[in-house]
């Protein structure tokens, strides 16, 4: 694997600056903030992990866009085959399954999937409706599945895991994005509907405040009158 000091090199999809290297090592600096989010923390001499370059502007790309930026950990809760393939389900807390969406993207240790299905916080509902869904853990909070085709198995760590192992998840940032963008519009609309309507009560105030001046006026005029 090409590299130097410096260099950026995503380890179990956490991306990570190389600060020593050799032909058959490299050494990294891990800060506290990426040891709260990560499994990082966990991993020990003789472990797989998963290992990937950075992406050359020239490359192509045929995932979906991978910061390095991992939100939090799930945890592997079951595994079973259908076929060659090997479906998967992980738990999370809510937070993180805002940010996942039934065939869009998520980063797992680093490896970009598609989601196959999301499971909300439901006691009847913490495990997929799929047969081979069996043994392993129940989903006390939410949860979501994806499949490995053979070759992916092949590649990377997560088919070597014990279920409970703390897993790495990125949510895709496309999505982060448009829900910042969304809750920053709507929070500006609800200010500026508060705005007005406070407006409008002062408006409305001002204008009754008047129209009982007015009749005050037209009642003491008429009772003048009367008087004379």
């Amino acid at each position: 694997m090409l590299q130097y000091e410096g260099c950026s090199i995503a380890v179990n999809g956490v991306c990570l600056t190389v600060t020593k290297w050799d032909a058959n090592s490299a050494v990294f600096g891990v800060a506290p903030e990426t040891l709260k989010r990560t499994n990082l923390d966990v991993v020990v001499a003789g472990d797989y992990i998963n290992l990937e370059h950075s992406l050359k502007s020239s490359d192509l790309n045929s995932g979906h866009y991978v910061q390095g930026h991992v939100d939090g950990t799930g945890t592997l809760a079951n595994t079973w085959r259908e076929g060659d393939a090997l479906w998967v389900r992980i738990s999370c807390e809510a937070e993180l399954v805002a940010g996942i969406v039934t065939k869009g993207y998520v980063s797992i240790d680093g490896t970009s999937l598609t989601v196959c299905e999301v499971g909300k916080d439901e006691a009847s509902n913490s495990r997929t409706d799929h047969p081979g869904d069996v043994g392993g853990q129940a989903s006390e909070t939410c949860w979501f599945s994806f499949m490995l085709v053979r070759h992916t198995q092949a590649h990377i760590s997560l088919p070597k895991k014990p279920i409970g192992s703390p897993i790495n998840i990125e949510v895709d940032v496309m999505g982060k994005y448009a829900d910042r963008a969304m809750t920053s519009r709507l929070t500006g609309l609800v200010k500026r509907v508060e705005s007005l309507e406070r407006s409008l009560f002062i408006a409305s105030t001002v204008a009754l405040v008047g129209v009982v001046a007015v009749v005050g006026v037209i009642l003491g005029a008429a009772n003048s009158r009367r008087r004379r």
